[in-house]
């Protein structure tokens, strides 16, 4: 079953060429195989996971299956993590990393929209001198009251900026997490959550959906981008093209609000000079809940069409088979072994 995958590489393809009968055969190969997807995500080693996921997600996307990688690789991970309810997905794993890639890929637009304000804001304060340090360790006593303030007056526009975003937020994105609420629900044996999600009284259980997705939105979305505006080639935002250091620290404190609220988590004493902000918290939550369940309700592709996202170079494309031949090339031996237990023919 497995000689024709085996001499399929042994003749040393050219795929120098991303257009050439052997490249397309090599990318044909990846997208009508999942199991040869899954040998190759188990053999890579941890520092190339994003490598790999990132050329995974180049050849899916380009042939309109990014969504549909990502969803294989949430289920394969629900399948095999013995973690439960809001532990899932915390680690960095392939599904992670892959939600990361999708998210960072359609999430530009919204990412622009819901930040820029606050990068600029930012930066502006960080040229007067000023900055939202409250941690006492870092700061004079005397200037920690108003750079509390400082720092909870930005969080509560950026919030509030957040909040009404929800009906521009990417279509994929919410589909994307619609199916992570329904996985999870389905591998949990719990109800999803209804219109109510910001009520009182919901259980353990409904809590725990709303914290993985509140994951993945700070985590994987929002506040990577909001930490390092310039991988997110938000640069033309931030005065003079440079991230100064008072500038990522303020970013990083305000990131810290946005995944607190979005975890529903309060601060304690691994950072205790953020506790004066859990009031802050608690009367965000049920705002936060309802957006969180807005933005995993599934959309309708012609009610609210995506904007459209620029093809992958060619440079990209070829990168990314290159990749994934050298490491079939590498592991042969090893993803031979994997897929003689599958019992299928891969050519």
């Amino acid at each position: 079953i497995i000689i024709k995958f085996i001499l399929f590489f042994q003749n040393k393809m050219d795929l120098d060429s991303q257009n050439s009968d052997a490249a397309i055969s090599f990318v044909k190969l990846f997208l009508l195989n999942m199991e040869l997807v899954s040998a190759v995500c188990d053999i890579v080693p941890f520092d190339q996971q994003e490598e790999l996921c990132k050329s995974l997600l180049t050849i899916f996307d380009e042939n309109k299956r990014g969504a549909i990688l990502v969803e294989w690789a949430i289920s394969r991970e629900l399948s095999s993590s013995r973690q439960l309810g809001a532990l899932l997905f915390r680690e960095n794993c392939v599904a992670t990393t892959l939600v990361s890639a999708f998210c960072k890929l359609r999430g530009g637009p919204y990412l622009r929209l819901v930040l820029g304000p606050t990068i600029m804001d930012v930066c502006s304060l960080s040229l007067s001198g000023k900055n939202f340090e409250v941690d006492p360790t870092k700061v004079n006593t005397d200037q920690i009251k108003s750079n509390q303030e400082l720092l909870q007056l930005s969080a509560s526009r950026l919030l509030q900026t957040i909040f009404l975003s929800a009906h521009v937020f990417p279509r994929q994105i919410k589909n994307l997490y619609h199916y992570i609420v329904n996985k999870v629900a389905d591998r949990c044996s719990v109800k999803t959550p209804s219109s109510t999600i910001g009520a009182q009284g919901l259980n353990t259980e409904i809590l725990q959906l709303h914290q993985i997705i509140g994951g993945f939105f700070s985590l994987r979305l929002l506040c990577p981008a909001l930490v390092s505006p310039e991988r997110y080639g938000f640069l033309d935002l931030i005065a003079n093209k440079e991230v100064t250091y008072s500038t990522r620290r303020s970013l990083v404190l305000l990131s810290k609000i946005i995944q607190a609220l979005s975890n529903n988590v309060e601060f304690g004493d691994k950072e205790d000079y953020m506790v004066s902000f859990n009031s802050f918290i608690f009367e965000n939550h049920s705002k936060m809940a309802s957006f969180l369940e807005e933005i995993s309700q599934p959309d309708d592709l012609f009610a609210n069409p995506s904007p459209m996202i620029a093809p992958y170079s060619t440079t990209a494309k070829s990168q990314a088979i290159k990749f994934l031949q050298q490491v079939i090339l590498s592991k042969r031996e090893k993803i031979t072994e994997i897929l003689s237990k599958t019992g299928h023919d891969y050519l």
